[in-house]
């Protein structure tokens, strides 16, 4: 798609996407007026980084920056944008990947650059004459076109917010055509575990800002992680008797809209004041919410993805894992957010209830430096402290690969369940990570054909499902589960068109 973008912009713009003449220095501000006039004085990190980054931008490399969550990154862009000196047709680009997050960086950098100097461009708002200017990925090709068509102004600094989002056909066509002369990268999560994930853009990591000098310097507080430790009940039953016990403002996650509103009402009936935030609230709705929520008046909002980047609610002080997540990268990005530092503020208390942790098998370190996949060091880690039993059949699935097909599982329960294709599921908890019984193999191997009789089950989905037939003695406990109540419930029900949706086969 994006080679055919781009033949389609030479074709008919002839020259839009040729390489410009590139200019052989880029000019920036002396070091002495680093800082100069700034709202408050720059964190150690920010100070040795920011002169770090202008002698890589000078040899021209495509460089990446990684820092902690709430670490203060959008300061040192400001920064950075600030101390280069642009010529006549020179702009600085900066791309990241929502609306939200736009406005959010704009509204920073208009704050330490000047209005005027500052430009947004996305869908209602398209400002292409500022020297800088802040776009959404969907909307960076147009803003390389239209930027070619005013009498080929060239982008002189190409600065990606998020980073680790940069692996897409937008922002690829838009860097064939833009050809930035320097580029840098920001994020807190830029090793992934998935292609489309990688950093292809990007050279080589410059400087990194870890979770040891995060928490010495107050920048990030230690986590208390509270797993479910009672008897095997369905989820929201044991979030509920979590959450009895939760102190200040928090977030709940939830699969979708509607199960977002309906474990609301759950709460509200269980006398823990909450409401549903999303997408579809009117206009303003979802940040009076979020100010309720920072004042007291209700103690919880259950969401979809308030948690993901740009979003910065440092009061939170406690998180629900109530939602399985697939993604590793993901979950980084959740916990990631309630980790940051507030007046006052100690520790963050995470209730998970799916035992995600140790699914994940993420450390705070990990979360911190987003580590979206397991290490070999930490796999041989868990085996060391895993009895001999369970090493064995943590070392077969390993080797087979069916820890991928047990993550899929789990989230493929899930979206069933919310589509109303399964019953409610069973909460996490120790009983989940112990090896398969004999009890439940043999169930599996007598019922498995059932699958068969599923209509309209996608092939993909098929080959997965028996991907984890063909293991089904490597299975933990609580797979196992889960397997045995697809068999059971998805012949009856059929196969939910929903369901390929929410639950999308990896490459």
């Amino acid at each position: 798609m994006r080679l055919v973008f781009c033949y389609l912009v030479q074709v008919f713009w002839p020259g839009w996407a040729m390489e410009p003449e590139r200019g052989v220095f880029m000019k920036w501000r002396d070091v002495s007026e680093h800082w100069e006039g700034a709202e408050h004085p720059p964190r150690r990190w920010q100070a040795a980084c920011l002169p770090i980054a202008i002698a890589e931008l000078g040899a021209k490399r495509p460089v990446v920056v990684q820092a902690v969550m709430g670490s203060g990154k959008t300061f040192l862009i400001a920064e950075l944008v600030r101390s280069a000196v642009l010529e006549e047709g020179e702009h600085v680009i900066i791309t990241t990947p929502t609306q939200r997050l736009v406005e959010q960086l704009a509204a920073a950098l208009a704050a330490r650059l000047g209005l005027a100097n500052v430009g947004r461009y996305y869908g209602r708002a398209k400002n292409i004459h500022a020297p800088v200017i802040v776009v959404c990925s969907p909307s960076a090709p147009r803003l390389a076109m239209e930027l070619k068509g005013w009498g080929g102004r060239r982008c002189a600094l190409w600065i990606s917010d998020e980073v680790h989002r940069t692996e897409c056909n937008q922002i690829k066509a838009a860097h064939d055509m833009l050809h930035p002369e320097r580029s840098i990268g920001f994020t807190a999560t830029p090793w992934r575990g998935r292609r489309t994930e990688e950093l292809s853009l990007w050279e080589r990591l410059i400087y990194r800002y870890g979770p040891a000098e995060a928490i010495e310097e107050g920048v990030v507080v230690p986590w208390e992680i509270v797993p479910w430790t009672g008897e095997e009940v369905t989820t929201d039953e044991a979030c509920l008797e979590m959450l009895q016990t939760a102190e200040g403002p928090g977030v709940v996650s939830a699969s979708s809209i509607r199960d977002a509103e309906q474990f609301a009402r759950k709460m509200c009936d269980a006398g823990i004041p909450a409401a549903a935030i999303h997408s579809r609230l009117p206009d303003g709705r979802d940040v009076e919410l979020m100010m309720m929520l920072e004042r007291g008046v209700i103690r919880a909002l259950v969401h979809v993805s308030l948690l993901q980047e740009g979003i910065d609610l440092p009061w939170l002080r406690w998180l629900c894992l109530r939602r399985p997540v697939r993604s590793s990268v993901r979950f980084t990005q959740e916990v990631g957010r309630v980790l940051r530092a507030a007046p006052g503020k100690e520790r963050a208390v995470i209730f998970d209830p799916n035992d995600l942790f140790a699914e994940h098998r993420l450390t705070q370190d990990a979360v911190l430096q987003g580590m979206a996949e397991p290490t070999q060091s930490t796999a041989r880690a868990v085996l060391a402290k895993a009895s001999k039993r369970d090493a064995l059949a943590l070392a077969q699935r390993m080797v087979t690969g069916l820890e991928p097909a047990e993550a899929y599982l789990r989230t493929l329960v899930v979206a069933l369940h919310e589509c109303g294709a399964l019953p409610e599921r069973s909460a996490g908890g120790p009983w989940r990570r112990e090896p398969v019984t004999e009890r439940q193999i043999a169930a599996i191997e007598r019922h498995a054909w059932l699958l068969r009789m599923v209509r309209g089950l996608p092939p993909g989905h098929l080959r997965m499902l028996r991907k984890v037939y063909q293991h089904r003695k490597a299975l933990r406990k609580g797979s196992a589960s889960d397997f045995l109540s697809i068999i059971f419930n998805l012949p009856t029900a059929g196969w939910p068109n929903q369901a390929s949706r929410l639950v999308q086969l990896r490459a």
